[in-house]
Parts: structure tokens; C-alpha cells; sequence
């Protein structure tokens, strides 16, 4: 047998290799823009209202160090407030709530108020902030009265150790954000 009849093969074109490539990128592409933009039409909303809750917690924290480590009163937005001068929006608003033209949507727990926040046991399991759907100023409420509403099956809450979270609403388990 000579070189010739063992190289029977017909040459490697340019589609060939790239065509199946492009294709599957594509594909890729076309699935993870679909299924990451699926948050009712506001792509990026949890972000910011996550954001602005975890500020919340930074504001709290300074606060406390300020305050000989005591939890804030009834009047705890205006609190906040002095330790988030750069924020362009009202600290204490939920941003989906501003968009609609409107203030607040967020409640402090009624069990850390005045309280030593060195006297609870686990700070990233207490719930201090999380959203409402009342839109009053200085909410105090108890925590089960969250609000599930603005970000779908999700709420966004802030922890007395500053960390923020989405929570998913135990009444819809199996909803897709």
C-alpha cells in the first residue's frame, strides 16, 4: 500500500469545525439570557434591593457602635439616616417603591427594639429589617407579616450581623423568581 491510498480522508473544511462550535455558543447564549432575565421584566432588581437592605445593616452597625451597642427606637429611620449621607435615595425606601413614585416599604422587628444587641445569641439569624406592604415611616411589625409582593416569591431581608438575603415565601414554594 502506498501514502496515498491510506489517506483516504476528504480535507478538514473551515465549516467543519466551526459551524457545530458557533452553534452550541449560540445556543448557550440564547439560554442564559432567557432563563437570568426572568424577574418579571426587571432584570437586576433583587440586586439593588439587597444592596440597599445590606446598607441598611452598615448604618445599623455604625449606629450601634455610636450607641453604646443599643438597638434604635421607634424612630428608626431617621436614625439610619445621618450614617448614609452619600445615598442619593431615602436609605430607608425599597427601590422597586421609589421607581412606582413612592417612600418606605421596609419595617424594623419589633423584638431587637432597644434591645443590647450583644445580648443576642445568634446576630445572623435575627431578622431586623424586611419589607412590608405597608409604605409608613419608622414600621415596627412583627416579622411574620412580611411582605412577599414586589420581588416575586422572594422577600429581601436584613440580619443584625449587616447581611442581607432573599427569602423565599413559604406559601409558594415551588414559584420561579
Amino acid at each position: 500500500m502506498t501514502p496515498n491510498q491510506l489517506d483516504h480522508r476528504r480535507p478538514t473544511r473551515f465549516w467543519d469545525v466551526w459551524f457545530p462550535i458557533c452553534t452550541l455558543l449560540f445556543i448557550t447564549y440564547v439560554f442564559a439570557t432567557s432563563t437570568c432575565n426572568q424577574n418579571h421584566g426587571t432584570p437586576g432588581i433583587d440586586l439593588r434591593c439587597v444592596s440597599n437592605v445590606r446598607l441598611m445593616g452598615t448604618a445599623m452597625l455604625v449606629y450601634l457602635s455610636d450607641n453604646n451597642d443599643r438597638m434604635m427606637l421607634g424612630d428608626w429611620c431617621d436614625s439610619l439616616q445621618p450614617y448614609a449621607k452619600r445615598y442619593k435615595d431615602p436609605l430607608t425606601s425599597c427601590p422597586v417603591v421609589v421607581e412606582r413614585g413612592g417612600q418606605f416599604g421596609y419595617a424594623m422587628n419589633r423584638e431587637v427594639i432597644g434591645v443590647q444587641s450583644s445580648s443576642v445569641a445568634e446576630i445572623s439569624k435575627m431578622i431586623v429589617f424586611f419589607e412590608t406592604d405597608s409604605l409608613a415611616k419608622n414600621l415596627v411589625s412583627d416579622v411574620n407579616k412580611q411582605s412577599f409582593g414586589r420581588h416575586g416569591a422572594y422577600s429581601i431581608v436584613g440580619y443584625l450581623d449587616s447581611h442581607a438575603k432573599r427569602l423565599r415565601d413559604p406559601r409558594r414554594p415551588f414559584e420561579k423568581p
